[in-house]
């Protein structure tokens, strides 16, 4: 009995040691990632020209993250954009498929949205005024319009029919939700 209660302790010795490495070469890769995000921005821009269009006054965040699978981890990019003077933001999400090199080889997603500002209803708790949920509405992009979008936007073009869309809740819905008291999106819509 004492001799099955040993093993049994060694195997998840074993087990808990393995679990363990795993956890640390995922954390390794990620840093791994996150140390080489130049090499992996300007892999993208020379993949998808139209990102160099986007200037200083149009970019209202930038994101690069670690996108952590169950098999993998992979560079994973946001950007947003502003739509005309406080009319929405266009997100724009591409994750990057690397060889075992970590040398970028494709593109593994390739999305965007239209978020329409301002939120559409705002969750407000009544026992703590200012707390509560934003709520913003919009719709999935198609992959193929992302480029004439981001030439849109580039110029300046107002995007009216985005947000007629997007009052009208044509195409397929997505909904952001975000904490009212750190809402900066918020602070877009109102001024």
């Amino acid at each position: 009995m004492r001799i099955s209660c040993l093993r049994s302790l060694a195997v998840l010795v074993a087990l808990a040691s393995l679990l363990s490495a795993g956890c640390h070469d995922e954390r390794k890769e990620a840093l791994a990632i996150k140390a080489a995000q130049g090499k992996y921005e300007s892999w993208l821009r020379s993949r998808v020209p139209f990102l160099t269009n986007i200037g200083p006054s149009v970019l209202y965040a930038y994101e690069f993250s670690v996108l952590k699978e169950p098999s993998r981890v992979r560079p994973y990019i946001t950007y947003y954009l502003k739509v005309g003077d406080r009319d929405g933001l266009i997100e724009l999400q591409f994750v990057i498929d690397m060889d075992a090199e970590k040398t970028p080889v494709g593109l593994a997603r390739k999305t965007g949205s239209f978020i329409r500002l301002p939120p559409r209803r705002v969750d407000v708790d009544a026992k703590n005024p200012g707390k509560g949920r934003n709520l913003y509405c919009g719709f999935l992009l198609y992959p193929n319009e992302l480029e004439t979008i981001v030439e849109r936007v580039a110029r300046g073009d107002p995007l009216l029919d985005l947000c007629t869309q997007a009052d009208r809740g044509k195409g397929v819905q997505v909904q952001f939700s975000r904490p009212r008291d750190t809402d900066d999106w918020e602070r877009i819509a109102k001024k």
